[in-house]
């Protein structure tokens, strides 16, 4: 029982030590990339927006969506951090530790043969 305290207490200094920083920054990066026309969302009306449970499942074998696509919503973000969306990666692409400041928000799949 007090083991499972611990563990929560260190994933709630991780979102707010590492997660929620990088979460801002890269939210502005995103920001930036959309300014200067490198990064084009088509259909944004069609994102659900102020919602409290959202998993973001891509379907696309790039390893930089599941990092980039919740900047999509980078403003409820920024007021309400723990309202942020979830993303399912690829538990093999995302267990090394230069991912440690995102994995407060994956929910690891494995995927594979099975």
């Amino acid at each position: 029982m007090r083991i499972n305290k611990v563990r929560k207490f260190f994933k709630g200094i991780t979102f707010w030590i590492l997660t929620y920083p990088c979460g801002i920054l890269l939210g502005f990066l995103f920001l930036f990339l959309r300014c200067i026309g490198r990064i084009e969302v088509r259909n944004e009306n069609l994102l659900p927006k102020d919602r409290k449970k959202l998993v973001i499942a891509p379907n696309h074998p790039s390893r930089l969506e599941p990092v980039l696509l919740p900047a999509l919503f980078f403003s409820d973000y920024l007021f309400h951090p723990t309202r942020g969306p979830w993303i399912t990666p690829d538990k093999n692409n995302y267990d090394k530790w230069y991912w440690l400041a995102f994995r407060e928000r994956f929910i690891f799949i494995p995927r594979g043969d099975k």
